[in-house]
């Protein structure tokens, strides 16, 4: 075995170890149920907020570790599995949208400049926003599933940032937290 000291060598066995861990999380959260919000129902895509679940929101893992969500409207289930991808694969998910936004150098370093210099020449969050706004003006009905999906992966955010559930594997060791996710994220990605 040869040792690679090289940052994107470290930075990967890093992400392994993390996606590590995460599968170990999975096996320890066999089932939930979130509960709505107090004033529950509607807000989202043209409402009056983000979006809130309707009722409650049965999430079970079977024995293979695949999530099974079951809601009382499209939109509760959209809010569930955004829930779920964030409480699975929050580290990946941040990632991403940075990487989709350019700015992984905030957090990786100065080698991820020229990527998010790329990135940002191109215009990747422009056209996100732009397919976000394309879809809410074509297709409100998908649009709102979007937000509820984004919904959330937010409402794990708030448990994460807040101390109320345990932050990923990741974020401390790479010094960040984090954000808000938007819709316009989602289509950047």
């Amino acid at each position: 075995l040869r040792y690679d000291a090289r940052p994107e060598a470290s930075l990967r066995r890093f992400l392994l170890g993390a996606l590590g861990a995460s599968l170990v999380g999975l096996a320890l959260a066999p089932a939930c149920s979130l509960e709505p919000l107090a004033g529950a129902g509607g807000g989202g895509a043209g409402g009056d907020g983000p979006y809130r679940p309707t009722a409650a929101i049965d999430i079970r893992r079977d024995e293979h570790g695949v999530v099974h969500v079951n809601g009382k409207s499209d939109g509760d289930v959209f809010y569930g599995a955004g829930y779920m991808q964030a409480n699975d694969r929050l580290l990946q998910m941040e990632l991403q949208k940075r990487r989709a936004a350019g700015r992984l150098a905030e957090i990786l370093g100065q080698d991820s400049f020229d990527d998010d210099r790329i990135v940002r020449t191109i215009g990747i969050p422009k056209l996100g926003h732009d397919n976000a706004e394309a879809m809410k003006a074509m297709h409100p009905e998908a649009y709102a599933l979007a937000d509820a999906w984004v919904a959330g992966v937010n409402a794990r955010i708030a448990e994460v940032t807040s101390g109320a559930a345990p932050m990923p594997t990741g974020f401390a060791e790479l010094g960040f937290q984090p954000e808000p996710w938007t819709v316009d994220d989602t289509f950047a990605i």
